[in-house]
């Protein structure tokens, strides 16, 4: 079994770059320090080749680290620029809702070849309170995992999560609160 783990971010560079000042060869080389990478080193010790998906500004491609993980770049497209510039598009709940759906959009195309060239057979996606995992959970077609890494619901556009949520094959949460939220819209929890 081959999986992917799509972290929550609107791009490598908006994340990793400007908040934590990594290049991304100082992330392949020696950044370990997150979820993850122990999942990934986690999966693969029990025969599941994880690879880390990362959207990214400036290309795409697949890369490797010194311990043989496999991270890949995800090209977000160059339209999606000013909802990264113009950080009061994400204020309310509607704007960030469609900043996220407008995000996951920019790098769809090039997510939807790396699962077919990987041969993906499941996605584990990094936040599902996300416009972002909405877009993506309605037009790909292969299980999904849905995580849950520190965001709820509150002031969330949550119109599509009875669709998105129940569409998840799992769905995994961090309190008994948020279990019976989700499961209140259908999903596996």
């Amino acid at each position: 079994m081959k999986a992917a783990i799509l972290l929550s971010l609107e791009s490598y560079e908006s994340f990793y770059g400007k908040s934590f000042g990594l290049t991304f060869e100082e992330y392949l080389r020696s950044y370990r320090n997150d979820w993850s990478w122990e999942y990934v080193a986690g999966l693969n010790r029990q025969g599941i080749e994880t690879i880390l998906y990362l959207p990214s500004l400036k290309g795409s491609g697949l890369f490797t680290t010194p311990e043989g993980y496999q991270v890949r770049c995800l090209k977000v497209q160059s339209w999606y620029k000013p909802w990264i510039k113009f950080s009061w598009l994400h204020r309310t709940p509607l704007g960030r809702y469609s900043g996220q759906v407008a995000n996951g959009a920019a790098f769809f195309d090039d997510l939807r070849q790396a699962l077919l060239q990987d041969g993906i057979d499941l996605l584990y996606i990094q936040g599902y309170w996300t416009g972002r995992y909405d877009y993506l959970t309605s037009r790909l077609h292969l299980p999904i995992i849905a995580a849950d890494h520190g965001t709820s619901s509150y002031r969330q556009i949550t119109w599509a999560k009875r669709r998105t949520l129940s569409a998840a094959c799992r769905v995994t949460c961090q309190t008994r609160d948020e279990l019976l939220e989700v499961k209140s819209y259908g999903a596996s929890a």
